[in-house]
């Protein structure tokens, strides 16, 4: 939510209204504030704050002076109390929103794999387009780690889907999917080759290993691979791996005389 509001927005967007007063009759002190600050951003944002600082310092002292309580009572607010809980429960009900669960989360996290995140790499966007639906949806949405946790499974789906199975419409979109794989595979193997032939280079490595343990060696592991965030990629620079260099005990191909003229 923006913190700068000019006085005529704030009239207009903070101003609680009868049916808002009515719902603060039973609450007295930073309970009362509280409830009107969390109802008044929830009718804004569709979202609750997740701290005192994420509701504006000039709504705050605003909607103080509505409820005849004083603003400094805003950071006496219990944020872990079983009172916000039911301030939240009465605030949903008032908008007939209601709680998000563990299934809501895990179809959030599928939309975003199979109609955002091949398409939208901006979190901020994402994030934005999460809270759009769970607003169409009548659903609370998540907070914005939560959102990460999203994208980040979103990801994580991208390509395999769900339980294993390809994303896409129909059959040649999963190919195309499929297809991709194999070129970022490919890299993947020959970068963690390169990686092992300098590791194998360093003469203490050469001394240890056995030709057993040489023969259990592999390019084929992924743990050092962070798939999520975003890469910004420089095609004019390259990883710094040298020149391949011969690893003692290696067989290299005998070199073939020159054909004569």
């Amino acid at each position: 939510m923006r913190q700068d509001w000019e006085p005529e927005d704030l009239i207009e967007v903070w101003t609680l209204l009868e049916d808002d007063m009515k719902r603060l009759r039973n609450k007295s002190g930073a309970n009362r504030l509280g409830f009107a600050l969390l109802l008044k951003f929830f009718e804004v944002d569709a979202r609750f704050p997740e701290s005192v600082s994420d509701v504006p310092a000039a709504a705050v002292a605003y909607v103080a002076q509505q409820v005849k309580v004083p603003a400094q009572e805003w950071s006496s607010y219990d944020w872990h109390g079983k009172a916000i809980q039911r301030h939240r429960g009465e605030i949903r009900a008032a908008f007939g929103f209601r709680a998000g669960t563990e299934e809501d989360q895990e179809k959030l996290a599928e939309w975003l794999a199979a109609e955002l995140c091949s398409v939208e790499l901006s979190r901020d966007r994402l994030a934005e387009a999460v809270v759009a639906r769970c607003r169409n949806d009548r659903l609370e949405p998540p907070a914005p780690g939560q959102v990460v946790e999203n994208w980040n499974s979103a990801n994580q789906d991208l390509f395999y889907g769900k339980d294993g199975d390809l994303t896409g419409a129909d059959k040649e979109s999963q190919e195309v999917s499929m297809l991709a794989l194999h070129p970022l595979q490919s890299v993947l193997v020959h970068v963690n080759t390169l990686l092992m032939q300098q590791v194998l280079a360093d003469p203490k490595w050469a001394d240890k290993l056995t030709d057993a343990d040489r023969r259990g060696l592999s390019p084929l592991f992924w743990t050092h691979v962070n798939p999520y965030g975003r890469f910004e990629l420089d095609m004019n620079s390259r990883l710094d791996l040298g020149r391949a260099t011969p690893i003692p005990g290696q067989w290299t191909e005998e070199p073939q005389p020159a054909a004569a003229g």
